[in-house]
């Protein structure tokens, strides 16, 4: 039977029943809080990505809110320029009437 030893001349199953048993005791030890952690932060990621399409709902919103509101500012500037120039129109009219009658 062959056994590799270590340069200690302990032979290295020994070492590898050792390691196994340590290693599953840490295992245990560590492996339901990290299992706990696991979860934490698979429900974390799961609110952060809800959080971000909301998010991006309401910027969308906010978006076609303000698109709305600029076109209907300019739709109210261009009444407003054709009043004016209604206005002005008529105060023209207005002022040759006037001109008229006193050159008369």
């Amino acid at each position: 039977m062959s056994q590799d030893i270590d340069s200690e001349g302990v032979p290295t199953s020994e070492y590898s029943d050792t390691v196994k048993a340590l290693s599953s005791g840490l295992l245990e030890i560590y492996e339901p809080t990290l299992n706990e952690v696991k979860g934490s932060l698979k429900e974390l990621l799961d609110k952060q990505y809800e959080m971000q399409a909301t998010i991006a709902t309401e910027k969308l919103t906010y978006i076609s809110q303000d698109v709305q509101q600029i076109n209907e500012m300019i739709n109210k500037a261009k009444l407003y320029r054709e009043k004016a120039v209604r206005i002005k129109n008529q105060m023209h009219q207005i002022h040759q009437r006037a001109k008229s009658l006193r050159v008369s």
